[in-house]
């Protein structure tokens, strides 16, 4: 019986191997020296090598060869290290590699999963991989189906479960499995159907399939765990009519899945956006790919949904990153057009007129303008750039007098004023008032000093809505407003 019971195994685990060797998907089996045991069609196509080729070869051994490509060797040696990283932590690990291809690199995020036998020794890895879009260009890498009106969709009573990065004990499993079979043949199926839905059960991503009619087939633990299902038994026979999902999510997963079938067509990386009962969003990336007969006909679709949060929210910081170093480089390349005009023209007036129209783009600002005054004391708007929405106060007074008395010594000290939101400002009603004629909603006042003695005001508006100033702004309206004054001395 000891026999048969390792016969029927070892039949289990070259199946598995088998099964990858047939997937459409871009998948690797390695043994626990890395050594490739199965390769799927997608990654010997992407790699221009056959899996006879791979099978027995570490990575290491290939980014030795000196007839591959530079970028091919360096790809070798970054999955060699991954699973070296694997092998020695005993945990998954989610990586990006760049692979060469006739256009140039393609970038993949590839998944290695450790798996242990009943000794809790490591016995093999399994990588899945996707491709990407360069991880230099975040907006990008968002390319995909997006689902309408999800974003706010409540799934407070779903409970949700995170991938596991402990790895996944599937000889261990087995053996529970097959210690009662008498039945070689029987064994050797039944531990079949058993292993697969361990090997399912270990793979980071929530997994389902389902028959032509819609209904549910089956799943892997985490997909039956965010469903509130709990065992993956539970979800045979069942449709998303008995789910908690919204009208509107049930509606949506309808059409894509009708789309599939009758299109014979996957649609890949639907993302999708849920509120969490927390309040925070969570996103996921959801692909559905059609199932076939062995005539080749429709018979179902398989579907796959990653949680991708963590990636999101980093693609998003990175975006805000990128936009930030643009304006701030943007503020360089004003601050030096203006330097420039000074040094070579003393034209008063057009440099005026060049702050103006600068900063109010660079700020998306609808009003910005200088504000002059006299020896008197009092002043009006002497250039202004203003938008389409709003109307020009060119030539504008101001407040004048009550000006003078309330901030005209605060300006001469060099005070900036910035408001943020003027109908929760401490301000003085006469003033307050008179933005409110100018339909100001936040205000950005900075001093021009000519020789410490105050020339004027460089000021922003913005009409159309509140808005928080940022410190670059702030710093970037004062040192234009000195420029000015330099100019002006000049």
């Amino acid at each position: 019986m000891y026999v048969q019971k390792a016969v029927a195994a070892s039949d289990s685990k070259c199946d598995f191997q088998h099964l990858i060797s047939q997937t459409i998907e871009i998948m690797a089996c390695y043994g626990s020296d890395c050594r490739y045991r199965a390769v799927s069609p997608a990654l010997t196509e992407i790699l221009q090598c056959s899996a006879e080729a791979l099978v027995g070869q570490t990575d290491s051994a290939l980014a030795q060869m000196a007839h591959q490509s530079a970028d091919l060797r360096a790809y070798w040696q970054a999955v060699a290290d991954a699973l070296s990283t694997v092998a020695q932590q005993g945990q998954v690990v989610r990586q990006i590699h760049a692979g060469p291809t006739a256009a140039g690199l393609q970038y993949y995020e590839t998944i290695y999963t450790p798996l242990r036998d009943e000794q809790d020794q490591l016995c093999q890895i399994l990588s899945i991989s996707r491709a990407i879009a360069p991880p230099a260009d975040p907006s990008a890498a968002l390319v995909g189906v997006e689902m309408p009106g999800l974003e706010t969709a409540s799934l407070s009573n779903l409970p949700c479960t995170r991938a596991h990065s402990a790895p996944y004990h599937f000889d261990r499993k087995m053996k529970k499995y097959t210690n009662n079979c008498n039945n070689v043949e029987a064994t050797t199926t039944y531990e079949m159907t058993e292993f697969m839905q361990i090997v399912l059960d270990s793979i980071p991503q929530y997994i389902f399939w389902k028959n032509r009619d819609c209904v549910y087939l089956g799943s892997n633990r985490r997909w039956a765990e965010m469903a509130g299902l709990g065992n993956p038994n539970n979800v045979v026979g069942i449709t998303d009519d008995d789910l908690p999902w919204t009208s509107e999510q049930k509606d949506w997963y309808a059409t894509c899945d009708r789309k599939v079938m009758e299109t014979d067509t996957p649609m890949l990386r639907i993302k999708q956006s849920q509120r969490q009962a927390n309040g925070e969003l969570s996103w996921r990336e959801t692909s559905k790919f059609p199932l076939h007969d062995t005539q080749g006909n429709v018979v179902g679709l398989l579907g796959t949904i990653e949680d991708i949060t963590e990636r999101k929210i980093s693609e998003d910081l990175l975006k805000q990153s990128a936009e930030k170093f643009q304006n701030l480089a943007k503020q360089g390349e004003l601050l030096n057009q203006i330097s420039t005009q000074i040094r070579q023209s003393l034209e008063l007036e057009s440099i005026q007129q060049i702050t103006v129209d600068e900063v109010r783009q660079l700020f998306s600002a609808d009003r910005v303008f200088i504000y002059r005054f006299g020896l008197d004391g009092n002043g009006q708007v002497a250039v202004e750039s203003v938008t389409e929405s709003c109307y020009s106060i060119l030539g504008n007074t101001g407040m004048n007098g009550n000006f003078h008395h309330q901030y005209i010594e605060q300006y001469q000290e060099g005070q900036i004023r910035a408001i943020a939101n003027l109908t929760t400002a401490d301000l003085d009603a006469h003033y307050r008032d008179y933005l409110q004629t100018l339909q100001v909603q936040a205000n950005l006042t900075v001093p021009i000093l000519v020789q410490d003695t105050l020339w004027g005001l460089l000021i922003a508006h913005q009409c159309s809505k509140p808005r928080d100033w940022e410190d670059n702004e702030i710093d970037l309206l004062r040192t234009l407003a000195g420029q000015v004054g330099v100019a002006i001395h000049q």
